[in-house]
């Protein structure tokens, strides 16, 4: 399935994919250093918003194949929830003094 985006016309479409395959990496990086931290705010808004973006990407992948609307909304929902659990980490982990 996400050979098809990648391949398949609009280009717009495999550019997409790609850039939402970069996606989990960041996610795992954030709930790897939330984890290394210790902060449990972090690790679990982290660890929701990588799994948020893990169904984001199995429904745009189910979009793609489809062409389901169910599949799209899920994807645009899985989408916010991760934003929101993003925006969350900024506004409470506070950057520690260097020493």
């Amino acid at each position: 399935m996400l050979g098809r985006a990648l391949t398949s016309q609009p280009v717009v479409l495999a550019v997409h994919a790609g850039l939402g395959l970069l996606l989990p990496v960041a996610a795992v990086n954030v709930s790897t250093r939330a984890i290394r931290a210790r902060h449990r705010y972090a690790i679990a808004a982290s660890v929701t918003g990588l799994l948020a973006i893990a169904g984001a990407a199995v429904s745009g992948a189910s979009f793609v194949s489809d062409s389901k609307t169910g599949a799209s909304m899920a994807m645009a929902v899985l989408t916010g929830i991760a934003l929101v659990c993003y925006l969350g980490n900024l506004f409470v982990v506070r950057p520690t003094a260097l020493r």
